[in-house]
Protein backbone atom coordinates (compact mmCIF):
# COMPACT_ATOMS: atom_id res chain seq x y z
CA UNK A 1 0.00 0.00 0.00
CA UNK A 2 1.38 3.29 -1.05
CA UNK A 3 1.07 5.92 1.90
CA UNK A 4 2.39 9.79 0.98
CA UNK A 5 6.44 8.51 0.71
CA UNK A 6 6.13 5.11 2.43
CA UNK A 7 5.29 1.68 0.97
CA UNK A 8 3.43 -0.34 3.97
CA UNK A 9 3.35 -4.27 3.84
CA UNK A 10 2.00 -6.61 5.60
CA UNK A 11 2.79 -10.67 5.55
CA UNK A 12 1.95 -13.80 7.08
CA UNK A 13 4.76 -12.94 9.35
CA UNK A 14 2.13 -11.05 11.73
CA UNK A 15 3.99 -7.67 10.89
CA UNK A 16 2.67 -4.41 9.11
CA UNK A 17 6.04 -2.36 7.90
CA UNK A 18 6.97 0.38 6.80
CA UNK A 19 9.20 1.23 3.97
CA UNK A 20 11.26 4.40 2.67
CA UNK A 21 9.86 4.65 -1.03
CA UNK A 22 13.04 6.57 -1.64
CA UNK A 23 15.35 4.18 -0.47
CA UNK A 24 13.63 1.21 -2.14
CA UNK A 25 13.85 2.92 -5.69
CA UNK A 26 17.39 3.95 -5.33
CA UNK A 27 18.55 0.31 -4.35
CA UNK A 28 21.10 -0.88 -6.69
CA UNK A 29 21.88 -4.42 -6.12
CA UNK A 30 24.54 -6.15 -7.82
CA UNK A 31 24.22 -8.62 -10.57
CA UNK A 32 23.78 -11.79 -8.70
CA UNK A 33 22.77 -10.95 -5.12
CA UNK A 34 20.33 -10.06 -3.19
CA UNK A 35 20.25 -6.07 -1.92
CA UNK A 36 18.35 -6.24 1.73
CA UNK A 37 16.34 -2.69 2.64
CA UNK A 38 15.95 -2.32 6.22
CA UNK A 39 12.24 -1.03 7.14
CA UNK A 40 11.95 1.98 9.29
CA UNK A 41 9.34 0.12 11.44
CA UNK A 42 7.16 -2.16 11.67
CA UNK A 43 4.13 -3.67 14.39
CA UNK A 44 3.28 -6.96 15.12
CA UNK A 45 -0.54 -7.82 14.98
CA UNK A 46 -2.26 -9.90 17.15
CA UNK A 47 -0.30 -12.80 18.36
CA UNK A 48 1.52 -13.46 15.13
CA UNK A 49 -1.69 -13.27 12.44
CA UNK A 50 -1.29 -14.22 9.63
CA UNK A 51 -1.69 -11.37 7.45
CA UNK A 52 -3.57 -12.10 3.55
CA UNK A 53 -4.74 -8.33 3.24
CA UNK A 54 -4.75 -5.51 4.47
CA UNK A 55 -7.74 -2.71 4.00
CA UNK A 56 -7.78 0.68 4.40
CA UNK A 57 -11.40 2.32 6.39
CA UNK A 58 -12.57 5.50 8.45
CA UNK A 59 -9.89 6.10 10.67
CA UNK A 60 -9.07 2.49 11.23
CA UNK A 61 -7.19 -0.69 9.36
CA UNK A 62 -9.14 -3.90 8.77
CA UNK A 63 -6.57 -6.74 8.82
CA UNK A 64 -7.76 -10.14 7.27
CA UNK A 65 -6.49 -13.10 9.52
CA UNK A 66 -5.55 -16.28 7.65
CA UNK A 67 -6.24 -18.21 10.99
CA UNK A 68 -9.94 -16.83 10.63
CA UNK A 69 -10.21 -13.31 11.67
CA UNK A 70 -10.85 -9.96 11.71
CA UNK A 71 -8.39 -7.66 13.39
CA UNK A 72 -9.93 -4.31 13.94
CA UNK A 73 -6.52 -1.83 14.24
CA UNK A 74 -6.89 1.89 15.09
CA UNK A 75 -5.64 4.62 12.41
CA UNK A 76 -2.15 4.82 14.64
CA UNK A 77 -1.92 1.18 14.68
CA UNK A 78 -1.31 1.72 18.79
CA UNK A 79 -4.53 0.08 19.73
CA UNK A 80 -5.51 -3.91 17.96
CA UNK A 81 -9.01 -6.09 18.68
CA UNK A 82 -9.88 -9.43 17.38
CA UNK A 83 -12.97 -8.72 15.89
CA UNK A 84 -14.54 -12.04 16.00
CA UNK A 85 -13.17 -15.91 15.19
CA UNK A 86 -15.67 -17.25 11.71
CA UNK A 87 -15.75 -19.18 8.53
CA UNK A 88 -15.15 -22.87 8.67
CA UNK A 89 -11.82 -22.35 7.20
CA UNK A 90 -9.38 -19.50 5.85
CA UNK A 91 -10.89 -16.15 5.87
CA UNK A 92 -9.58 -15.30 2.06
CA UNK A 93 -10.75 -11.56 1.81
CA UNK A 94 -12.85 -8.50 3.37
CA UNK A 95 -14.72 -5.58 2.01
CA UNK A 96 -15.43 -2.67 3.79
CA UNK A 97 -18.30 -0.51 3.48
CA UNK A 98 -17.45 3.34 2.12
CA UNK A 99 -20.08 4.64 4.32
CA UNK A 100 -21.32 2.30 6.93
CA UNK A 101 -19.75 0.23 10.02
CA UNK A 102 -20.35 -2.55 7.89
CA UNK A 103 -17.73 -5.41 6.32
CA UNK A 104 -18.22 -8.46 3.92
CA UNK A 105 -16.24 -11.09 4.06
CA UNK A 106 -15.50 -14.39 1.99
CA UNK A 107 -14.10 -17.33 2.69
CA UNK A 108 -12.91 -20.79 1.89
CA UNK A 109 -15.36 -22.13 3.44
CA UNK A 110 -18.05 -21.13 0.04
CA UNK A 111 -19.58 -18.82 2.08
CA UNK A 112 -19.87 -14.58 1.99
CA UNK A 113 -20.92 -12.91 5.16
CA UNK A 114 -22.22 -9.51 6.39
CA UNK A 115 -21.29 -8.01 9.65
CA UNK A 116 -21.91 -5.37 11.45
CA UNK A 117 -17.83 -4.73 12.89
CA UNK A 118 -19.20 -2.06 15.52
CA UNK A 119 -21.78 -4.48 17.23
CA UNK A 120 -19.53 -7.13 16.74
CA UNK A 121 -22.79 -8.90 15.08
CA UNK A 122 -23.18 -11.22 12.16
CA UNK A 123 -26.11 -9.75 10.09
CA UNK A 124 -26.19 -12.80 7.90
CA UNK A 125 -24.49 -15.70 5.36
CA UNK A 126 -25.08 -17.00 1.72
CA UNK A 127 -22.88 -20.61 0.73
CA UNK A 128 -22.43 -20.33 -3.42
CA UNK A 129 -20.80 -23.72 -5.10
CA UNK A 130 -16.89 -22.49 -5.19
CA UNK A 131 -14.58 -21.52 -2.65
CA UNK A 132 -14.39 -17.43 -2.37
CA UNK A 133 -11.20 -15.64 -3.23
CA UNK A 134 -11.92 -11.78 -3.25
CA UNK A 135 -14.18 -9.83 -2.64
CA UNK A 136 -14.84 -6.05 -3.66
CA UNK A 137 -16.93 -3.17 -2.82
CA UNK A 138 -18.59 -0.91 -5.62
CA UNK A 139 -17.94 2.01 -5.65
CA UNK A 140 -21.42 3.66 -3.80
CA UNK A 141 -23.50 5.83 -6.36
CA UNK A 142 -26.95 7.36 -5.42
CA UNK A 143 -28.30 4.65 -7.72
CA UNK A 144 -27.09 1.46 -6.31
CA UNK A 145 -26.85 2.80 -2.22
CA UNK A 146 -23.62 2.08 -1.51
CA UNK A 147 -25.11 -1.77 -1.32
CA UNK A 148 -23.58 -3.36 -4.23
CA UNK A 149 -20.35 -6.00 -3.80
CA UNK A 150 -18.43 -7.93 -6.30
CA UNK A 151 -17.43 -11.62 -5.33
CA UNK A 152 -14.63 -13.87 -7.27
CA UNK A 153 -14.39 -17.58 -6.69
CA UNK A 154 -12.26 -20.49 -7.34
CA UNK A 155 -14.29 -21.26 -10.14
CA UNK A 156 -13.59 -17.70 -11.88
CA UNK A 157 -16.79 -16.79 -11.58
CA UNK A 158 -17.62 -13.57 -10.97
CA UNK A 159 -20.96 -12.30 -8.90
CA UNK A 160 -22.46 -9.13 -8.54
CA UNK A 161 -24.12 -9.49 -5.25
CA UNK A 162 -26.99 -6.68 -3.59
CA UNK A 163 -26.79 -6.46 0.07
CA UNK A 164 -30.49 -7.07 0.79
CA UNK A 165 -32.72 -7.12 3.69
CA UNK A 166 -32.56 -10.59 4.62
CA UNK A 167 -29.35 -11.89 2.77
CA UNK A 168 -27.41 -11.15 -0.48
CA UNK A 169 -29.22 -10.93 -3.58
CA UNK A 170 -27.48 -12.42 -6.83
CA UNK A 171 -27.87 -9.21 -9.63
CA UNK A 172 -25.73 -11.05 -11.88
CA UNK A 173 -23.00 -13.86 -12.79
CA UNK A 174 -20.20 -14.07 -15.21
CA UNK A 175 -17.57 -16.68 -15.67
CA UNK A 176 -14.78 -14.80 -16.75
CA UNK A 177 -12.16 -16.80 -15.69
CA UNK A 178 -11.02 -20.83 -16.21
CA UNK A 179 -9.50 -20.68 -12.82
CA UNK A 180 -9.77 -18.62 -9.24
CA UNK A 181 -10.21 -15.34 -9.39
CA UNK A 182 -7.34 -13.51 -7.23
CA UNK A 183 -8.37 -9.96 -7.01
CA UNK A 184 -10.47 -7.13 -8.20
CA UNK A 185 -10.28 -3.77 -8.78
CA UNK A 186 -12.25 -0.42 -9.70
CA UNK A 187 -10.43 2.72 -11.29
CA UNK A 188 -10.50 6.11 -9.07
CA UNK A 189 -13.39 7.20 -11.14
CA UNK A 190 -15.30 4.29 -11.06
CA UNK A 191 -15.89 3.68 -14.32
CA UNK A 192 -13.74 0.57 -15.13
CA UNK A 193 -12.99 -2.41 -13.08
CA UNK A 194 -10.77 -5.09 -13.83
CA UNK A 195 -10.04 -8.77 -12.61
CA UNK A 196 -7.09 -11.11 -12.55
CA UNK A 197 -6.95 -14.79 -11.94
CA UNK A 198 -4.93 -18.24 -11.73
CA UNK A 199 -4.87 -18.47 -15.28
CA UNK A 200 -2.47 -15.47 -15.81
CA UNK A 201 -5.36 -13.79 -17.62
CA UNK A 202 -6.86 -9.85 -16.96
CA UNK A 203 -10.53 -9.30 -17.97
CA UNK A 204 -11.75 -5.20 -18.17
CA UNK A 205 -14.91 -4.16 -17.66
CA UNK A 206 -16.90 -0.88 -17.96
CA UNK A 207 -19.32 0.12 -15.00
CA UNK A 208 -22.46 0.74 -16.23
CA UNK A 209 -24.81 2.83 -13.72
CA UNK A 210 -27.76 1.20 -15.69
CA UNK A 211 -26.69 -2.31 -15.31
CA UNK A 212 -26.57 -1.96 -11.57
Amino acid sequence: ILSGEEIMTAGTDGCVKWWDMKTLMDAEPEEGFEYEVPCKHSVVVGDHAEIVDLVKGNKLWLAVDKKGKIWKISEDFLDQESIMDFHAGKVMDVAISPECNAVVTIGEDCTTRLWDFVNKKEMYVRSWVGKGHVVSWVPPTERNGGKLILAGFDNGIIRLLYLGESNFEVIAAHKAHEKGVLRLEFSPDGQSLVSCAADNTLFFFEVLEDSS
